[in-house]
């Protein structure tokens, strides 16, 4: 991986490069597994978690891990080493749809980031079915690369676009502070705190994360907090208040409450329901 080279969707869209070793799947995962790479990635992937959900973790020194809800995409780049804890696999064949290719420009591969991450996107609806189809395309009886070629382009061609220098500075403030709420659920920085490092006032910050989530920032972040809790008593012992030291935050009740007024169960009766 010593000659690989890293660029932003964005970056990549005018770009004439050559995406070769493409391969599509579907996967059928299985709850509670742990998938451990133990190499880096010899090839870019974006994987779509339509019927899981799933905990990555970056591998290398310092990494942290982030919790990919169903319905999310990941990019999971070249030369990234990480792990996955597979959950909510329902009985479909179709928890994910996961597309992997090379890209070279002069010989050079390209990679996206050093560790996983979610991609989020206000196209996601058309992103989401631009996968699928890289996927239909790759399992025709008769495979046609230019058909293969021409769907990944497509899926790039929408995260280009997204992007883009022409997107809405609107836009691009949801997105860096949809970040900041996903880098960390639990940390207790204030909506405004969030709104001055994207450079937008905190009521246009309120308005136009409504207007591209469908939800207000706090509710948004509550939900990230709820799944997160959720995994935990579904896949581990661990006590209410072990895991308030676990996400940084020291306050039981807080979760207790939290969790009771949102999900309607109180931690144990949620975990006795719903634990495998």
């Amino acid at each position: 991986m010593g000659n690989l080279k890293f660029v932003s969707f964005e970056e990549l869209y005018p770009m004439d490069v050559e995406i070769t070793d493409i391969r599509a799947e579907r996967q059928k995962w299985i709850k509670g597994v742990l998938y451990n790479r133990g190499a880096p990635r010899k090839s870019n992937a974006i994987i779509l978690l339509s019927g899981c959900n799933g905990i990555y973790t970056d591998l290398t020194e310092g990494g942290t891990s982030f919790f990919a809800p169903q319905g999310s995409i990941v990019c999971l780049p070249e030369g990234s080493n990480y792990s996955v804890l597979n959950n909510d696999c329902d009985l479909s064949n179709q928890d994910a749809y996961m597309i992997e290719f090379h890209i070279k420009k002069d010989d050079e591969a390209l990679s996206f980031a050093p560790s996983p991450f979610m991609i989020n996107s206000m196209f996601s609806t058309r992103l989401s079915h631009a996968i699928k189809e890289v996927v239909r395309a790759y399992e025709e009886p008769i495979k046609s690369p230019i058909s293969i070629l021409s769907c990944v382009c497509e899926v790039l061609s929408i995260l280009g676009k997204e992007n883009s220098s022409t997107q809405s500075k609107d836009y691009s403030a949801v997105a860096q502070g949809l970040k900041l709420l996903e880098k960390d659920p639990f940390n207790d920085i204030s909506i405004e705190e969030i709104a001055s490092i994207c450079n937008i006032s905190s009521g246009s910050f309120r308005r136009n994360f409504r207007k591209y989530l469908g939800k207000s920032p706090i509710q948004y972040r509550t939900d990230l907090r709820i799944k997160t809790i959720q995994f935990m008593l579904e896949n581990s012992d661990v006590t209410i208040e072990n895991m308030s030291e676990l996400l940084g935050i020291n306050n039981a009740p807080y979760i207790y409450k939290m969790f009771k007024k949102n999900v309607g169960l109180s931690p144990g009766e949620y975990r006795s329901k719903y634990k495998g």
